[in-house]
């Protein structure tokens, strides 16, 4: 096994710090206009967020902890799925549950997929199950029964170019299925009996990838099964997320060890670490591959800027010509200020720059400027929705927000309630 010690190299730092979960942040997708995004949150709220003008929208908020987010492959809708066991369809333009909830899980709903032809959402669960889903009928087509042999799926993820459904288990085990017959088309392959926390394809799906509790990073042949090269020990701790980059230049992981980091998906070799202030739980491309989005446990969002370069060369550039690996090691300080001596307004304008490079437009929101606000218990119906959009519900300003001070019992309370949570995640 290849153990990389590549702690010499220099660290990026981020371009954007969203602040307004009060609890680790669990997932998060960039919308289609890649000028957006949507996160999932302990504190049992999903909230959309817009680079542009640093703002914030509380969609929903559930009697507990959403996990797990994901973008429908057509971008006009995305799904929810956390503590109460059911799983939600949400409408992009409306910002509302169109559809939900569907109840077949008997505990916690952790991952969540959906097919290329946006036929079929795949939930995996704390209850070590995967279910199948009809989107159009909200039934569930395919189970655990169905999937026979895999007993303890922890992850899941469909192929793009057809109906092949990849699963990784609690018992170290890949497995391959034909979603259409239920039929075991390739594995077990088996990762040295640990569990199995995240998986992905290559861009040409001829690989996939895989990430394990030992924070070891494995390549396989779709086809064989075999194991492509030395597994990587790449993290000292829990691979939480992978993400492939649209273009599949590079692979991104995500790990409680507080790192994230950036492979050549040729070649593997690292190509950078994205160093957090706490346990990062998921990752996610923006469509254009410029940014990076990252779900931490100190309750924030970071955004990390890499440019078209990085992905064509398989080396990461910044926007002027220097490599990343060559800029100042930058470990966010309390507060997530930048350090330049202009602070937020900084990061701020970088965002903004780039944003302004994006070509891809704007999808329309409808609102009116009223002055009521979500009723806390209940999740947003359209109608209500459309009436939110126009004040941006704020809770801090969004990019490079400073924390205000709180009371030390208050952050105690915090602190204890996310330990517990992050401890109870992982022993299930």
């Amino acid at each position: 096994m290849l153990s990389l010690s590549l702690n010499h190299l220099p660290r990026p730092k981020p371009v954007g710090t969203f602040r307004g979960h009060s609890e680790i942040v669990w997932s998060v997708v960039f919308l289609p206009n890649g000028k957006e995004f949507v996160s999932a949150s302990n504190d049992g709220s999903i909230r959309l967020w817009n680079l542009d003008h640093t703002s914030e929208v509380i969609l929903g908020n559930s009697n507990g902890a959403v996990f797990s987010l994901v973008l429908f492959p057509d971008g006009k809708r995305f799904a929810s799925g956390g503590l109460d066991r059911s799983v939600n369809v949400w409408d992009v333009d409306d910002l509302a549950v169109v559809d939900g909830p569907w109840k077949g899980h008997t505990s916690s709903v952790r991952y969540l997929d959906v097919s290329s032809d946006c036929r079929y959402l795949a939930s995996g669960s704390f209850d070590h199950n995967v279910n199948v889903w009809d989107t159009g009928s909200g039934r569930i087509v395919r189970d655990e029964a169905y999937l026979k042999g895999d007993g303890g799926i922890i992850c899941v993820k469909f192929s793009k170019r057809d109906r092949r459904l990849l699963t990784g288990s609690r018992n170290g085990c890949l497995r391959i299925w034909d979603l259409e017959t239920g039929k075991l088309l390739v594995g077990p392959m088996v990762a040295d009996d640990m569990p199995i926390w995240a998986v992905a394809w290559s861009r040409d799906e001829t690989q996939i990838f895989s990430g394990s509790e030992d924070g070891v990073l494995r390549r396989w042949h779709a086809s064989t099964g075999h194991i492509i090269g030395e597994p990587v020990h790449a993290h000292e701790s829990i691979i939480y997320s992978l993400s492939v980059s649209h273009n599949g230049g590079c692979v991104a992981s995500a790990s409680s060890d507080k790192t994230v980091k950036i492979w050549n998906a040729t070649t593997f070799e690292q190509m950078a670490t994205l160093v957090h202030p706490d346990e990062v739980n998921c990752i996610a491309f923006s469509t254009d591959d410029r940014l990076l989005a990252t779900a931490c446990s100190d309750s924030l969002i970071y955004i990390w800027e890499l440019p078209q370069a990085s992905l064509d060369s398989g080396l990461v550039i910044d926007s002027e010509g220097a490599s990343l690996l060559e800029r100042p090691m930058v470990i966010p300080p309390e507060g997530h200020t930048a350090e330049d001596g202009r602070g937020p307004q900084r990061n701020t304008e970088r965002l903004k720059e780039i944003l302004g490079q994006t070509q891809t437009p704007t999808l329309p929101r409808q609102s009116t400027l009223d002055k009521g606000g979500p009723a806390e218990d209940a999740v947003p119906t359209v109608g209500e929705n459309k009436r939110l959009m126009g004040r941006r519900q704020c809770r801090g300003d969004g990019v490079n927000n400073v924390q205000e001070p709180k009371q030390w019992r208050r952050k105690l309370s915090q602190i204890i309630k996310s330990a517990i949570a992050k401890l109870m995640f992982n022993l299930w």
